[in-house]
């Protein structure tokens, strides 16, 4: 049985966790990879002309859906290379207990983008189950 909880913090971020029952297994792997902490990432940075899209998400039979396209470097990848692009990431970031602006900066750091994006999406879903997503517009 999932419960959600919204969280609402100083900064006027809400931040929306699931919880659920004991027994959530954590997969593991010789390699980190966004697939041992995550069921779900969705984001999206909107610059107006430009943007990074990405989406990556675990599906109950194991089988990975990914997706990632940054009009700033022109690349376009599905599949083991858009899973790598993703890695970069989240292999060994989680974004429990982190911030709006921590994960922000985050995304934005590694992907070498400005902060003046117009629109800022974000989604992700735990293997634990505790969701975290938030939407800034400028």
């Amino acid at each position: 049985m999932n419960k959600l909880a919204k969280v609402t913090i100083a900064s006027g971020m809400a931040l929306i966790v699931g919880f659920s029952g004991f027994g959530a297994s954590e997969a593991s792997a010789a390699k980190a990879t966004a697939k041992n902490l995550y069921k779900k990432v969705e984001v999206s940075v909107d610059y107006g002309r430009q943007e990074l899209d990405f989406e990556f998400e675990v599906k109950s039979n194991g089988r990975v859906e990914v997706e990632f396209e940054n009009d700033f470097t022109r690349k376009k990848l599905r599949g083991a290379a858009a899973q790598t692009e993703i890695d970069k990431a989240f292999a060994t970031y989680n974004v429990t207990g982190k911030t709006r602006a921590q994960i922000v900066n985050h995304i934005l750091k590694t992907y070498k983008l400005s902060t003046r994006y117009q629109e800022f999406d974000f989604e992700a879903k735990l293997k634990n189950n505790k969701r975290v997503a938030f939407e800034i517009e400028r």
